[in-house]
Parts: structure tokens; sequence; C-alpha cells
């Protein structure tokens, strides 16, 4: 997805070791918000299919599946403090980036009969 094109074997091994660079100029976002992404798109396509008819299992397990990647967007937004090795505004993306997250997950809450 980040590359900008199709590359050899040689070419690859060389993007890894740092002697040429092959991605494209796309801003990549973190590889924990990337997963979180995948987690909150997960649980809103459960959320949807499970809206009318929840059994009291399904609707536990989706009220603890929320809380849960409230608490996962929680340690990463608290583990950025120690990440050293990034440009500020890689942080300040990734910061943002899980705030609207965090927003997004919001705005999904639970309807009251699931609740």
């Amino acid at each position: 997805a980040y590359f900008s094109g199709q590359f050899s074997l040689k070419q690859m091994v060389d993007h890894i070791y740092g002697r040429i660079n092959i991605l494209n100029t796309v801003q990549r976002p973190n590889m924990f918000v990337n997963e979180l992404n995948l987690y909150v798109d997960y649980f809103k396509a459960e959320l949807s299919k499970n809206i009318e008819a929840a059994t009291a299992n399904k609707a536990r397990q989706l009220k603890t599946f929320q809380a849960n990647l409230f608490l996962g967007i929680e340690y990463y937004k608290n583990l950025i403090s120690s990440i050293k090795n990034e440009a500020e505004k890689y942080l300040i993306d990734m910061r943002k980036d899980l705030n609207q997250l965090d927003a997004t997950l919001r705005g999904m809450s639970l309807p009251e009969k699931i609740a």
C-alpha cells in the first residue's frame, strides 16, 4: 500500500537496509493506529450485524469489546510519551489519529436495549 511500484528482490533488500527508498510520499500511520482501525471497523460491522437481534451474550461481548478498544486507545496515548526515536510531527499525528479513533468509537455507542 505504501510502495510506489513493483520491485525486484534486490531492490526490496536495498530498501530494507536503507540503501534506497521505494516508498510513496504518502504519510504512513503508526502500526498501532492501523491495528486499532481494523478493530474499530470490525466492531462497527459486528454492531450493525447484531443491532436488531442481539442476544444477551452477544450484547455483553460487544460491550466488553468496546471497553477494551477504549483501553487500547488510552494505552497507546500513554505510550506516545515513551517513544523517543520518532519526529515530533509523527507523534502529534499519532495522537491526533488516536483521538479521532476515540471519537469515532464514542459515536458508535451501544443502543440502550443492548447496553
